[in-house]
C-alpha cells in the first residue's frame, strides 16, 4: 500500500574538502528529492558536489573522493536541487520502486548481519561550509 505523506530526514554533509556523504534508500521510495537545509547557512543555498551512484555498486567501491563529480546549480529555496525516480508515477503500481530500503539495522536472517539500502548518490556542499540536506522519500 503505498504511503500518503512522504518520508523526510534531516542528513549532515561535509564541505567541499570533506569526504562525500552516501544517501541511501530507507523505504521503497518511487521518486526521491534532495534539497539544502533552508536553516543553514542564515538559508543561502551552496550548490551540492555529486555523484549519481550504480544502484549495483558494492560499499567497497564507492570511490571517496572520486576524481570528477557533478555541481548542482544553486536552485531557490523550496526547489529540490537533485531528484531521482518519476514524481508522476508515485502512486502508479505498474512502477517499480527505485530500490530497496534495507533491513533498518535488524539482521536479515539468523546469524546474519544487516542489510543498507540501495545507494543513490554521494554528494558534500559546492562551498567551504558543511550544512544538511533534506532527503523526501515518495512510496
Amino acid at each position: 500500500m503505498s504511503q500518503i505523506n512522504p518520508s523526510r530526514r534531516l542528513v549532515a554533509i561535509n564541505n567541499d574538502a570533506g569526504a562525500f556523504t552516501v544517501i541511501r534508500l530507507t523505504t521503497w521510495a518511487k521518486y526521491v528529492e534532495i534539497d539544502e537545509d533552508p536553516t543553514q547557512n542564515a538559508g543561502a543555498k551552496q550548490g551540492l558536489q555529486y555523484n549519481a551512484l550504480d544502484p549495483f555498486v558494492q560499499s567497497a567501491e564507492i570511490v571517496n573522493p572520486p576524481a570528477l563529480y557533478l555541481v548542482t546549480p544553486v536552485t531557490p529555496v523550496g526547489t529540490p536541487e537533485l531528484t531521482f525516480g518519476d514524481k508522476i508515477h508515485i502512486n502508479d503500481l505498474t512502477f517499480a520502486p527505485l530500490g530497496n530500503p534495507g533491513s533498518g539495522g535488524d539482521p536479515v536472517g539468523p546469524g546474519a548481519g544487516a542489510s543498507l539500502g540501495t545507494p543513490l548518490v554521494q554528494l558534500r556542499t559546492n562551498s567551504a561550509n558543511a550544512t544538511n540536506v533534506i532527503v523526501t522519500e515518495y512510496a
